[in-house]
């Protein structure tokens, strides 16, 4: 139990064929300077914790030659929660990690480094996952929860008492029969502006003719074309890929396109030219 916390136990007394015996019975505790009692009504007691140690409740019935001693450890309140793993947090989809917390009666840095403080056991902590590619299972270990994942992406996972908040462990999972992609843009899309020119003599509407112009104009942009994989530090980061891609305009009452385009691993990206005739 925690300082400042209480806690009612109460005794009863049966025969070995389960009945009731009426006893009455004694408490105390082994070191009142741990812990105090208070009496709770009939056979029952609270008990409150004072200053963090090892101590004993004591139940006794003197007329029956009855004496019982229950472990009680006091701690402080929690004040800094630790998120440790042994496991990869880079993982392929559908594998599954493990993170343990450690509750501290003292505030941990936050690097989380070096915990300093006595450690509290058996505290419930209440879990989240930041997104729904890693998910916690904590029903058969609260303390040490499994760590499932599914898709592809990144989540933070932490653990709260109250309003302490521990520290973040990210889990990226990769996918490797569907890994993601992305275009990334390293200059913007271009287009030349286009002048008539107006004769004299000109029999052609320089306006018409200018617009003419404008809508058979190419756009030029540099893109690279790249892919989520696994770094040599073990961690998920973006790489320049070759493949294809097909670009398609969003509407082709106003702009005919249907262009496929070939990308390299070039660094300094692909150069796109796209006709918009």
């Amino acid at each position: 139990m925690l300082v400042d916390a209480t806690q009612t136990f109460s005794a009863v007394a049966a025969a070995q064929d389960g009945s009731v015996i009426p006893v009455e019975f004694s408490f105390e505790v082994d070191d009142p300077i741990l812990a105090s009692v208070d009496d709770a009504g009939p056979n029952a007691v609270t008990v409150t914790g004072l200053r963090r140690g090892d101590t004993k409740i004591i139940v006794k019935a003197a007329d029956r030659g009855i004496k019982i001693e229950l472990a009680l450890s006091v701690h402080n309140a929690v004040k800094g929660i630790v998120l440790t793993t042994d496991d990869d947090t880079t993982v392929k989809s559908g594998d599954s990690i493990t993170i343990t917390a450690t509750a501290y009666d003292a505030k941990q840095d936050d690097d989380m480094e070096g915990a300093e403080g006595n450690s509290i056991p058996g505290v419930t902590f209440a879990w989240s996952s930041s997104s729904g590619v890693a998910t916690v299972d904590a029903s058969d270990n609260n303390m040490s929860p499994t760590i499932k994942t599914s898709g592809t992406g990144s989540a933070d996972i932490q653990a709260v008492v109250g309003d302490v908040k521990s520290n973040k462990i990210k889990v990226s999972v990769f996918d490797v029969d569907n890994p993601s992609r992305r275009l990334i843009p390293i200059r913007a899309a271009y287009t030349a502006d286009y002048t008539a020119a107006v004769e004299a003599d000109d029999t052609v509407d320089p306006v018409i003719e200018a617009v003419q112009e404008a809508i058979s104009a190419n756009v030029v942009m540099t893109i690279r074309l790249q892919e989520e994989q696994v770094g040599d530090d073990g961690d998920l980061e973006w790489v320049n890929i070759a493949g294809t891609v097909k670009f398609e305009s969003l509407n082709p009452d106003i702009i005919a396109l249907d262009t496929t385009v070939i990308f390299t691993t070039a660094d300094d990206g692909a150069v796109v030219t796209i006709d918009i005739t």
